[in-house]
């Protein structure tokens, strides 16, 4: 057996082999077509030409993309999807699992991106899967996304009370950084609608453990 192999028209390899079977692992896209030339000594060169086969560029998920990945109870979090590779035409669908169990599954669309509100506490993870117009599939697992409920003092929303919290309420009632909602809501201690050094003294005392309370 004499094969000849060719990628987009240009001859790559002609092997001479006894075996009659060709393997075949190629690393570069494109149209790959293997002319196979069979004799003996009884018989006349016969030639077959196997059909195209495409060979695709892999489609791979290069990121996966979260708003947020510590929020509060009834926080809006943004899940998107970049990727690459496979022939275009991508289609996404978006899984959510809390505490490792599936609460919703959505079917594909053109969009890379889906917004969930979430209501309750708990470990969620986004499962993203992508399809391209030759089917190729790839899919995913984002970063855990965390949700508590809001906690008076906690203003960076990692579940404790600490100086690093005073701090970042003295800072925005200095007007030298801002706080999100999230974080103004959890430094307005004594709920009087502002962020001033009176919330950052009580939150100082607090993690100091000089108060027990706001009230």
């Amino acid at each position: 057996f004499n094969y000849a192999l060719y990628r987009d028209g240009v001859l790559l390899d002609e092997i001479s082999s006894e075996s009659d079977e060709f393997f075949l692992e190629p690393d570069v896209p494109g149209s790959y077509v293997l002319e196979v030339y069979m004799s003996d000594e009884f018989s006349e060169t016969q030639k077959i030409v196997t059909d195209a086969i495409t060979v695709y560029e892999k489609l791979i998920i290069e990121s996966i993309n979260l708003n947020s990945k510590t929020a509060i109870t009834g926080s809006e979090i943004v899940c998107s999807v970049d990727v690459a590779g496979g022939t275009g035409n991508y289609l996404y669908s978006f899984a959510v699992f809390n505490d490792g169990k599936l609460i919703s599954n959505g079917g594909f669309t053109k969009e890379n991106e889906i917004k969930i509100q979430f209501d309750e506490e708990g470990t969620y993870k986004f499962f993203c899967t992508v399809v391209d117009s030759a089917n190729l599939i790839v899919s995913e697992f984002s970063e855990d996304v965390n949700i508590v409920d809001l906690i008076k003092g906690d203003v960076d929303v990692d579940g404790k009370i600490t100086a690093k919290d005073a701090r970042l309420a003295l800072r925005h009632s200095a007007q030298l950084d801002t706080l999100d909602e999230k974080g103004f809501a959890a430094a307005d201690v004594n709920n009087d609608s502002k962020v001033n050094a009176s919330d950052a003294r009580a939150i100082i005392r607090f993690s100091a453990k000089i108060i027990d309370s706001f009230d």
